[in-house]
């Protein structure tokens, strides 16, 4: 998403999400992705990065449909911090 300066990105059992924005964090970003459960694996928000440590390590999401059809997509909704790049794990794969 371009004003968002956000970047997601799947490559096989893995969703990796980067907001490049400097100053706006996301709240409940919503990001398409195959139905199921999805593991926090790497945060760079994290201390050990010099982060703020916004997240909790090892959280879980669950996805969602996208509309009441059976068939519909999913998506997750993650937090986004600012300047902070998400590396998750599906749980289901």
């Amino acid at each position: 998403h371009v004003s968002d300066q956000v970047i997601v990105i799947q490559r096989g059992p893995l969703l990796i999400a980067f907001n490049f924005n400097p100053v706006q964090s996301f709240t409940d970003y919503a990001v398409p992705a195959p139905a199921g459960t999805w593991e926090l694996q790497l945060d760079s928000d994290e201390p050990r990065f010099a982060g703020l440590g916004r997240l909790a390590p090892g959280q879980r999401y669950q996805t969602r449909p996208v509309n009441p059809d059976p068939d519909a997509p999913h998506e997750i909704l993650l937090y986004l911090p600012a300047r902070s790049a998400l590396i998750l794990h599906s749980a289901t794969a």
